[in-house]
């Protein structure tokens, strides 16, 4: 059983050079006083708008979904790249559905046949009617996939009516791609119908290209749409205290609320928060064993031995912005081909953008897919310094 800090961050796998060191949390949300394993009561998101960014005032409100919203709430898109915590939200949201006694079937559409696992409330044995949903999604979705799938939506509409309260967990659901909408518009019809009373949760740790057709789809038009947050600067320390069995950086350090605030700026500055990013840092700056690791110019140091040698998700992230990079470059004309590769060298130069000016569209996937973001002058920009030099490359393949 992972260990639990007083406060709030994601789950996050040892990387680096404490690769195995187990996994440990922090909450996400204020502590559950009742619940025996204090397990936060809510998970904070950011929420998005129509225009699939930060809705209301921008650079966003963050919001969250508490344990009565897993229970009675509405339909749930939730987005981030990988690396972003979709894994974590997942096990908050298993937790609070078993707890509340309500049966929840999780899905992974990124094989040809859906692999499935029903969870019954309070585990015990699947009822029929459990394993019947189970079964007619499967072929829901893999007959959407042909694009015939008529007599599998009839068979997902009686499954459903025959099991009210049960929410269906749909993870990678990027995988569907071209077939996002008929897949988005089916379940919508399902569940206008006055005998269903099922939900559905939706996650992706897809690309921005993909986030930004999910945001559009059929499926962001029947469901509520969340992206996954970056760390806080409360949230950076506390991880970076870490837990009397496995200490952090700043576990031995007493600092004033000024020190601490400036660590936690230089960390930021460096990772822009990304959950993946923040824990290579920690871990390198732990590894070198400094004895002043709360000061500026030490975390700087660590970041150059993550620049060395950055965690292998980042290639990943290169591959997806490689590709939306190209897709932009082989769609434009004339004066506006590589439009968005210009945008991101002005943002390597220190173009600004004020944040009351929403992006393009155009610039929308980068948002999604975790490389811009709104800096703490409110201006669009490089997530973080992390972030540019992981583009500068990627930008010159695509245009030297």
């Amino acid at each position: 059983m992972p260990e639990t800090l007083p406060h709030q961050t994601p789950w996050l796998e040892g990387s680096g050079p404490n690769r195995d060191r187990p996994p440990f949390f922090v909450r996400r949300g204020p502590r559950e006083d009742d619940d025996p394993d204090g397990r936060p009561a809510n998970y904070r998101l950011v929420h998005l708008g129509d225009a699939g960014v930060p809705d209301d005032a921008l650079p966003g409100r963050d919001g969250s979904i508490d344990d009565d919203y897993v229970g009675d709430g509405g339909h749930v898109l939730v987005l981030g790249e990988s690396g972003s915590g979709i894994t974590d939200l997942l096990r908050w949201w298993r937790y609070w559905q078993s707890k509340d006694g309500r049966p929840l079937l999780e899905v992974d559409v990124a094989y040809p046949a859906p692999r499935w696992t029903v969870l019954p409330p309070n585990r015990s044995t699947p009822s029929e009617a459990h394993q019947e949903v189970a079964e007619a999604v499967g072929e829901f979705i893999v007959q959407t996939r042909t694009r015939d799938n008529y007599a599998a939506y009839r068979r997902l509409i009686d499954a459903l009516g025959a099991a009210p309260g049960i929410t269906v967990a749909f993870e990678s659901i990027g995988a569907l791609d071209a077939q996002l909408e008929p897949f988005g518009e089916g379940l919508r019809a399902a569940i206008e119908r006055p005998d269903i009373q099922a939900r559905f949760l939706f996650v992706s740790q897809a690309d921005g290209e993909l986030s930004d057709t999910m945001s559009s789809s059929g499926v962001r038009h029947l469901s509520e749409s969340w992206r996954m947050p970056s760390m806080q600067a409360d949230e950076i320390v506390c991880l970076a205290r870490g837990t009397e069995s496995h200490p952090g950086p700043l576990a031995e350090a007493e600092l004033d609320d000024a020190t601490e605030s400036a660590f936690a700026r230089a960390v930021l500055e460096q990772t822009g928060g990304q959950p993946v990013l923040v824990q290579t840092l920690l871990n390198h700056l732990a590894a070198r064993g400094f004895s002043d690791p709360y000061r500026p110019p030490r975390v700087h140091q660590a970041a150059r031995a993550v620049y060395a040698s950055p965690p292998p998700v980042h290639k990943r992230w290169q591959h997806e912005l490689e590709a939306i990079l190209r897709r932009d470059w082989a769609q434009g004309y004339g004066s506006g081909r590589g439009e968005l590769l210009r945008r991101l060298r002005a943002y390597s130069s220190g173009d600004r953008v004020a944040a009351d000016i929403r992006i393009s569209q155009a610039e929308r996937p980068l948002y999604l897919g975790g490389w811009l973001a709104v800096d703490p002058d409110g201006c669009w920009g490089f997530r973080s310094l992390f972030h540019r030099e992981f583009a500068q490359p990627v930008m010159d393949r695509v245009a030297p």
